[in-house]
């Protein structure tokens, strides 16, 4: 494998790893910002959707829908740019 070819997979890495973390950060304040509303430590599927439109719609849910996004679009970069980077087979 050439040198390239390993910077080019653990730049992948490190941008999956951030977008990961940057997920669960999400889905946590998403949880967490619910069980402080309806009261529930688990709130059910019915109040996760709620949840989730929250984070598509509220303005304090800015930043992580640009951060997450931004990794989303890196991520998807990378992977495309792989197909010309990396050797095939």
């Amino acid at each position: 494998m050439s040198g390239l070819a390993v910077i080019w997979l653990v730049a992948e890495g490190v941008i999956f790893a951030l977008w990961a973390v940057q997920m669960f950060r999400v889905l946590f304040r998403i949880r967490r910002d619910l069980a402080a509303e309806t009261g529930a430590m688990f709130p059910g599927p019915v109040a996760t959707l709620r949840g989730f439109g929250w984070f598509l719609r509220r303005p304090e849910y800015r930043r992580d829908r640009r951060v997450l996004g931004g990794l989303t679009l890196a991520m998807m970069a990378m992977i495309a740019g792989s197909m010309a980077v990396l050797p095939a087979g």
